[in-house]
């Protein structure tokens, strides 16, 4: 009678668990429910400007399923010759 409950409180844990992973392996980016990254600010003034910059909707681009706005035209393709040097670490989840 003890084993059976035991393999079956294993089998929910275990099927709870990796339910639980195929969900979050959906998310890549923090980005709101309109696939907006770090709340339409451009990602490249941080590191030019040093402050951060509301972007526009006129100069975007997409990277791992989210959205990011810009400021102009060449922060925008900064950001899309090398994402991984602007876009925020850990897919924002940090900040």
């Amino acid at each position: 009678m003890k084993i059976i409950k035991v393999i079956k409180s294993v089998a929910v844990a275990t099927t709870l668990m990796f339910s639980s992973l195929s969900f979050a392996a959906d998310i890549d980016v923090n980005a709101n429910p309109n696939d907006l990254a770090i709340h339409g600010y451009d990602a490249v003034s941080y590191f030019t400007d040093s402050k951060a910059i509301k972007g526009s909707n006129k100069y975007t681009a997409s990277y791992k399923s989210a959205i990011y706005q810009f400021s102009s035209e060449k922060n925008r393709d900064q950001f899309q010759t090398n994402p991984n040097r602007f876009a925020p670490q850990f897919g924002g989840f940090c900040v």
